[in-house]
């Protein structure tokens, strides 16, 4: 091993998917890897994508921690549930001191965007003691909940919402149907009742507005990579050729729909 640990990473890194490789391929051709790569590039041309565009002064993080407005109300609260991890993260935040990953918003902050990546697999399902409380649903909560247990005023956060990278293929056969509004608001409905008559007043006064104005869709990769091929052709190719070692590692050959 050379004097560089950090490069040599990088060196195993670079091996995935050949002969001489240590690592399986998907350590590195994943959808947390093509996301990385994709804000990576719109984080240095801000404005250029619409649903993924950087307000000014925002930044964005990878593994993000978001708290819950379900967090257990004391030791041993089987309703209770921890932190969602989001595979990215743009906006006016930091990461709370302590070490843990968990983010919170800065003062003045205008843009809260909460992007989940997919590949071959659809969203996760519930929590152990709230099965229907899917990914698309606990994603949303949090974004709102972290707009009102911030000190911002939630009204100030013009640019908020939770958008979904997936292949096309997976959102036209409707992997993804449970991102709608609707579907959201329900779910989300049902877990503040199973929970307390606190959290159905926040579901009511609180994460409903915010639902109301936050931006909710699922974008293909292969629309996004158009677009950034328009703007940087040389970028664009090279991401192409990355998500296409992605989709050979993560293949695509069974409907895994999930609600």
């Amino acid at each position: 091993m050379g004097s560089d640990p950090l490069r040599r990473v990088c060196e195993l890194l670079a091996r995935c998917g050949q002969s001489d490789s240590i690592l399986p391929a998907t350590e590195l051709y994943n959808e947390g890897w093509m996301l990385r790569l994709v804000l990576d590039w719109v984080a240095s041309h801000r404005e250029s994508i619409g649903l993924l565009k950087f307000d000014q002064g925002s930044t964005w993080c990878s593994e993000a921690l978001l708290g819950s407005r379900f967090k257990p109300r004391k030791r041993g609260d089987r309703f209770g549930e921890g932190f969602t991890r989001a595979d990215g993260v743009i906006g006016h935040f930091r990461l709370r001191p302590g070490g843990r990953g968990d983010i919170e918003l800065l003062t003045g902050a205008t843009q809260l965007t909460v992007v989940e990546a997919k590949m071959a697999s659809g969203l996760s399902a519930g929590t152990k003691h709230a099965p229907t409380f899917n990914q698309a649903a606990r994603n949303v909560a949090c974004v709102a909940h972290l707009l009102t247990n911030s000190g911002v005023d939630p009204s100030t956060v013009t640019n908020c919402g939770f958008v979904l990278l997936a292949p096309a293929a997976r959102i036209a056969e409707g992997a993804f149907a449970a991102l709608d509004k609707p579907s959201i608001a329900q779910t989300v409905r049902d877990r503040a009742r199973c929970f307390d008559s606190d959290a159905e007043q926040w579901c009511d006064h609180s994460f409903r507005p915010i639902l109301e104005r936050c931006t909710v869709t699922a974008v293909s990769w292969e629309d996004m990579l158009a677009e950034i091929t328009v703007v940087d052709p040389p970028a664009g190719d090279s991401l192409r050729g990355f998500y296409s070692q992605c989709l050979r590692y993560n293949p695509l050959l069974v409907s895994r729909r999930t609600a």
